[in-house]
């Protein structure tokens, strides 16, 4: 890692720097996936301090060449161009305004380059107000217009007022209004939400939120309000630790369209490889589905970064490969079109069941939860189809002094996607000399469908020995399995790493 940075005019109002950057990282995105990256930047900062309206702008330019193990290599180019301001007065609080401009490309062998601009303006402000400043008023504005490979613009506006009437009550107030454009599919949303909390008891907890959201897109309208109330209970009982946990929630949803076709932007799903995601909508058009990280900036490849798995009941998954880049647990954005009835109306109701009882500090925990989705009123069912599920878990935790034990079992009972899964997880670590420590991470997933079976099986162990107080020796090796419908990994890493540090 090279860096040159240099400062003028330091201890003036009016000061800025120059920066070099040259840098090559080997990083672990996934344990199995190695990836050396060789990054080069350059850039400038302004700074101009004031009382009134202080001033940062800054110019970045970064180049990016990461080679990958398990697939092709990418370049990436990024230029931005930052404006950023924060006033802090009385009258209004603390106001932070902020403008960037990003112009990106990215290539990647066999896929097509991905190249566009974007500004993106945002507002935030925070006030406290009140004799004894127990009311809280936050405020955002965000602009964001992208254009390239993929067309989008967002303005999105956010009001949310928090007070605390005593130490026991506080209510919430927010409101939200967004419009969005997205590959030439329009859409407007407002949103209210109005809540209180109260703790009745040290011991337990009530809160009732009413909600609700009008969304207006190219071809459809949808209405929905609902409540919703939940309880928190916990008590000590001797060695033991109770926490009881329940909620329902009652919503009305009306959906009117003259066209079979619903046109979804933007529906935000987290890939997990234990858990079965998703898309809320049924009867998805495969074909249109699009799959881009959080900012939209990068379109991921189907059967390269993830799989499209066409379930039981008119239900579509979208599953991470493992070895694209789409990383563990990473949140996405994803369009498609369904096909579902024109004009729908229906009554949802959840309600949900947590109990847990831990022993020793909660060193040892048994739990089991209970989560059930019904439709007691449906008007106009047409192609459309709606999910009557039971997703009950049950498992047992247990944290040692060198050790982590987790085993967990879920049913998902529905008339649409039924599954079971087994879940386990294994840790240990231990120091086996003054200087010698071994770890041992291993995880087994099992997921039964009507007519699937994907098994999982992930252990790494680690060996670390600290020969002086400047160098370690490491040694790390993996294996993972998967095996399911269209699915068949395997793969071994292991690696040595030997770390000196010289002052």
């Amino acid at each position: 890692h090279y860096r040159f940075n240099s400062q003028f005019f330091k201890d003036k109002p009016f000061n800025f720097s120059t920066f070099i950057d040259n840098q090559r990282d080997v990083e672990n995105s996934d344990f199995f996936d190695r990836q050396i990256i060789k990054s080069k930047s350059y850039g400038t900062r302004f700074n101009y301090k004031n009382k009134y309206l202080p001033l940062n702008v800054s110019y970045e330019n970064t180049e990016l060449d990461t080679d990958r193990s398990l697939r092709a290599d990418q370049y990436s180019e990024e230029e931005t161009l930052s404006v950023y301001t924060r006033v802090d007065t009385e009258n209004f609080g603390k106001t932070n305004f902020d403008y960037t401009r990003n112009d990106y490309l990215r290539t990647e062998a066999g896929i097509a380059d991905q190249r566009g601009q974007s500004d993106e303006i945002s507002l935030f402000n925070i006030k406290r107000f009140g004799s004894t400043e127990n009311k809280n008023l936050t405020s955002s504005l965000r602009y964001r217009d992208l254009r390239g490979t993929r067309n989008n613009k967002d303005l999105i506006l956010n009001e949310s007022l928090r007070v605390e009437h005593t130490e026991d009550l506080s209510t919430f107030y927010n409101y939200g209004a967004s419009s969005r454009s997205v590959a030439g599919v329009d859409s407007d949303q407002q949103n209210f939400r109005i809540g209180l909390t109260h703790d009745l008891y040290e011991s337990l907890s009530t809160s009732l939120n009413v909600d609700g959201d009008y969304l207006k897109a190219t071809n459809f309208d949808q209405k929905t309000a609902g409540i919703s109330l939940h309880e928190d209970y916990r008590k000590h009982i001797g060695p033991a630790l109770l926490r009881l946990g329940g909620g329902l929630d009652y919503e009305g949803n009306r959906r009117e369209s003259n066209n079979v076709t619903t046109n979804v932007i933007g529906e935000q799903l987290t890939l997990l490889d234990a858990a079965v995601v998703t898309l809320n909508e049924t009867n998805v058009d495969a074909s249109t589905v699009v799959v881009t990280n959080s900012d939209g900036t990068t379109v991921y490849t189907e059967n390269t970064d993830y799989r499209i798995v066409a379930l039981s009941g008119g239900r579509t998954e979208i599953r991470r490969v493992a070895t694209g880049s789409i990383t563990e647990g990473q949140n996405v954005l994803v369009d498609y079109v369904s096909t579902n009835n024109p004009s729908l109306s229906f009554v949802r109701t959840v309600d949900d069941f947590r109990l847990s009882l831990g022993f020793w500090d909660e060193d040892l925990i048994f739990y089991y939860n209970l989560r059930r989705q019904r439709h007691p009123h449906i008007k106009g069912e047409g192609n459309n189809v709606l999910e009557k599920s039971n997703d009950a878990i049950f498992g047992s935790e247990w944290q040692g002094k060198d050790m982590h034990l987790k085993i967990e079992y879920q049913d998902y009972d529905s008339d649409l996607t039924p599954y079971g899964a087994l879940r386990l997880y294994q840790d240990f670590n231990r120091s086996i000399s003054p200087r010698g420590r071994v770890a041992l991470h291993a995880s087994q997933n099992f997921i039964d469908f009507e007519d699937d079976q994907r098994n999982s099986y992930e252990i790494r162990a680690d060996y670390i020995l600290r020969l002086s107080p400047s160098s370690v020796f490491r040694t790390e090796n993996g294996y993972r399995w998967q095996k399911g419908k269209d699915q068949d990994l395997k793969n071994f890493t292991s690696k040595l790493i030997y770390r000196l540090n010289l002052r």
